[in-house]
């Protein structure tokens, strides 16, 4: 049986390895939501809001399971 890849790759989300130390883990989570900012008025030329409402939770989520030894290793 063909093993189906999951539809939000967290690492790939946060464009980190999965190897990324924990430190690099932490600059790639703040610079990424820096950029995706509400506050960036340039985001909104690629984006609507509602479509950047769900990438920040994307990048929530990704970043409080890769982030977390424990639930990173789960991941």
């Amino acid at each position: 049986m063909e093993q189906i890849e999951p539809l939000t790759n967290y690492y790939d989300i946060l464009e980190i390895s999965p190897q990324a130390t924990a430190q690099e883990i932490h600059q790639a989570y703040a610079s990424i939501k820096k950029a995706y900012s509400l506050r960036n008025p340039d985001i909104f030329r690629n984006f609507s809001f509602d479509e950047l409402q769900q990438l920040l939770i994307l990048i929530e989520e990704a970043y409080s399971t890769v982030g977390n030894q424990e639930t990173r290793h789960i991941y």
